[in-house]
């Protein structure tokens, strides 16, 4: 399984940084599901940025993961990606070091 860390852009800067196991599918959820007023995330932060500003989705970073230390790497690299770009629409920012 791959696993993708993503980067939401807009005018020229990253917002959002993320992660995911399925990148065409968190594509088409962002495309599809940020006009769904059913949605229980609709009027969050980022889905509200994204109604209101032309948004770009790209791949920042891609690894083969199988385990869950493979998972814990995801994490910290996606959160390495949040610390070198600072993008405003990020909430949860911190990274805890496995024991």
């Amino acid at each position: 399984m791959k696993g993708i860390i993503y980067a939401l852009k807009s005018k020229g800067k990253v917002v959002y940084v993320g992660r995911t196991t399925d990148y065409a599918k968190r594509k088409s959820d962002y495309k599809h599901k940020i006009h769904d007023k059913t949605n229980h995330l609709y009027n969050n932060k980022l889905y509200k940025y994204m109604r209101a500003n032309k948004v770009s989705i790209s791949k920042l970073h891609e690894m083969n993961i199988g385990n869950a230390d493979d998972r814990k790497e995801l994490r910290r690299v996606e959160h390495g990606f949040i610390q070198m770009h600072q993008p405003v629409l990020n909430t949860q920012t911190k990274y805890r070091t496995p024991k």
